[in-house]
């Protein structure tokens, strides 16, 4: 049940905890499994012989199972790119080709033909394959326990790693005179099978003090797989004296269930990864329609403005009153066309240039002191200006100005004026 909350992300139980969390039931788990294996061993009857058929086939599913756990793992690589999953993925690959070397000596038909390989033969290329996935493992450890960069890939360090491995692995085999393999006289029938279950105890140690497989379900798999690939080693095949007997074959079984238990841990392991991307899809959809709604109601917000502003200009341009914004330095920013009009200026010629120009010089301080006030906030007053127009005529204009402000600050001010010359002049007389 634990393993199926673990799979399905469910937490019903303190025993089924999901990653990033210590499940009690591991380390339980992983000491009960060792003492009944090493029992196993203790009461296991040493004669008897299974089908050489049955070997074959299991060295036929090692090979497969091989070749889906680097698939698996290849997916998960690159999935996230952790580099625990690159060395999963090259060392079992490269473990299942050897083992495929294995199985056709074990079966008797050697690449080249000719007659069936002795028992040393067939027990040393079993040896060579586990020497280099324990190896290569064991480097997988120590590469995760001094894991400073969050498991970032090295892709071609790992490429290297796994290629020397490998050459060096099967020049062994292929380069040294084949060394006896069994000595039935001794307690410890098979004393090279000690090195691939070392490595692979060395392995197992180098994952427990990471410590990760208390939280990660896939590192608790492996870690798991690595403990009965290391009792498969060291308490049943280095006792096995003939081939088939039944430490041989509980042997292979726990070599098929230690890979099982890579797969499951890689399953559980993508599951939980497809998972959190699944997730992070939905937030990043619901992030895209809110930024979908959002572009649509600042749409309509800038459809708004711009309507606004376009009345807002109709209005400017057909005004029957002088409109006028200048800015702090007393400087012409904009005029409405009534004021072109009545002024006899293009709007572009007077641009920029000093409103203080364009007075005549007995209202000039008087209208600079007003705009002045208005820009300090203070009232202005009735601003009564006295314009030279372009044909040298005066026009006076009456009005008043406010200030245009922004974050705080007086940016411009606009006024609202009126021609007053014929009022003026009707006074006068």
């Amino acid at each position: 049940m634990a393993d199926r909350d673990e799979l399905t992300g469910a937490s019903r139980s303190p025993a089924a905890l999901g990653p990033g969390q210590p499940a009690r039931w591991r380390p339980v788990l992983l000491g009960a499994l060792a003492v009944g294996l090493v029992g196993l061993a203790v009461v296991l009857p040493g004669t008897g012989r299974s089908s050489p058929a049955w070997h074959l086939a299991s060295e036929v599913v090692t090979v497969t199972l091989s070749c889906i756990v680097g698939a698996l793992a290849f997916v998960r690589f690159y999935t996230h790119r952790d580099r625990l999953f690159l060395f999963i993925g090259w060392g079992f690959l490269a473990a299942g080709a050897l083992d495929a070397i294995h199985a056709v000596l074990a079966a008797g038909l050697p690449a080249g033909g000719g007659p069936a390989p002795d028992t040393d033969l067939a027990a040393w290329s079993w040896i060579q394959a586990r020497v280099f996935l324990s190896l290569f493992l064991t480097v997988s450890a120590f590469d995760r326990f001094g894991d400073r960069d969050g498991g970032e890939a090295e892709e071609a360090r790992i490429y290297i790693q796994a290629a020397v491995l490998a050459a060096a692995v099967l020049g062994l085999f292929l380069f040294l005179p084949v060394p006896q393999t069994v000595w039935p006289e001794l307690w410890i029938p098979r004393p090279w099978e000690l090195l691939p279950g070392g490595l692979f105890a060395i392995a197992l140690v180098g994952y427990l003090r990471c410590g990760r497989w208390r939280t990660e379900p896939f590192e608790f798999w492996l870690v798991l797989s690595l403990l009965l690939a290391t009792l498969g080693h060291v308490a049943f095949m280095s006792r096995s004296v003939v081939i088939l007997d039944p430490y041989h074959d509980v042997g292979h079984q726990l070599k098929l269930l230690s890979i099982g238990a890579v797969i499951y841990g890689l399953l559980l392991s993508l599951h939980e990864t497809f998972r959190h991307e699944a997730a992070a899809l939905r937030i990043e959809a619901h992030a895209h329609r809110a930024l979908a709604r959002e572009v649509e109601v600042r749409r309509a917000a800038e459809s708004v403005l711009q309507r606004s502003e376009e009345r807002l200009q109709n209005f400017l341009e057909s005004a029957h009153d002088l409109i006028q914004s200048t800015d702090p330095d007393g400087l012409i920013r904009y005029v409405n066309p009534a004021w072109e009009r009545t002024l006899g200026y293009s709007r572009h010629d007077i641009e920029g240039t000093p409103l203080l120009g364009l007075l005549h010089p007995r209202c000039q301080k008087r209208v600079s002191d007003q705009f002045a006030a208005v820009l300090a906030g203070e009232e202005g007053g009735e601003i009564l200006a006295e314009f030279i127009a372009r044909d040298g005529t005066t026009v006076v204009c009456a009005g008043r100005a406010t200030r245009h402000v922004e974050n705080g600050t007086a940016v411009a001010t606009q006024s609202i004026l009126r021609d007053v010359t014929a009022q003026r002049a009707a006074e006068r007389e």
